[in-house]
């Protein structure tokens, strides 16, 4: 056998570590800030489409006038949100290093079976099974990979979704408090009246609400 099987092993291991479960902790990681941002994008999406649906419910106020926040700023800088990241960097270090240990292994496995061809004492029973062990501990590695890759998902979505909802609760708030009916995200507009940003006072409540965030793995 050659050594494809582990080169393919290892193609099928980066993928995985290359999913949204690594996000960046280091804003220098380009490739782990561009997924992390993308990871978001749908949430963000969703949050954005629950403020325009508060702007839709004003009638007299302009929309140039309405207040406004800062969505993306608030999903970078938020205790909460910066916690959760952490937690995906820590999670993807270990991931790496169960990775790595896993490659080890079979290649050490791969190396037995090499020199258990070339020994005329050893059945082609024996190389048979030497064969389909190595196929069961790489599949059986791969499918505790998915598995832990899909938990993992669903609890740091479940804990961006409890800060984004946290945030609307906030924003709705702070614009009951202002006597405003509508905040919109400072997306839609092209010039800013910064009178009108209420981000650093959304920021604070989150982070003194939101300190951190229960993520367990």
């Amino acid at each position: 056998m050659s050594m494809n099987k582990i080169l393919l092993t290892h193609f099928a291991i980066a993928s995985l570590l290359l999913s949204p479960l690594s996000l960046q902790a280091d804003p220098s990681k380009q490739s782990n800030d561009t997924t992390s941002q993308a990871a978001l994008v749908k949430k963000i999406d969703q949050l954005e489409a629950k403020l325009a649906a508060m702007q839709n419910q004003c009638t007299t106020q302009n929309t140039a006038q309405l207040p406004y926040i800062d969505v993306d700023r608030i999903m970078k800088e938020s205790l909460a949100m910066k916690h959760i990241e952490a937690k995906k960097d820590e999670e993807r270090s270990k991931l790496e290093k169960k990775a790595e240990a896993f490659e080890n292994k079979l290649r050490s496995m791969q190396e037995k079976i090499k020199l258990a061809q070339s020994d005329s004492k050893v059945t082609e029973t024996e190389l048979n099974k030497m064969q389909q062990n190595f196929d069961e501990e790489e599949a059986a590695f791969h499918n505790k990979l998915t598995a832990f890759y899909k938990h993992s998902e669903k609890v740091f979505n479940k804990a961006e979704d409890d800060v984004l909802n946290t945030l609307m609760e906030i924003s709705s708030s702070i614009a009951k408090a202002k006597n405003v009916k509508s905040v919109v995200n400072k997306s839609i507009y092209l010039i800013c009246d910064e009178s009108l940003d209420l981000t650093s006072d959304v920021l604070a409540a989150l982070n003194k609400r939101l300190k951190t965030i229960d993520v367990k793995i």
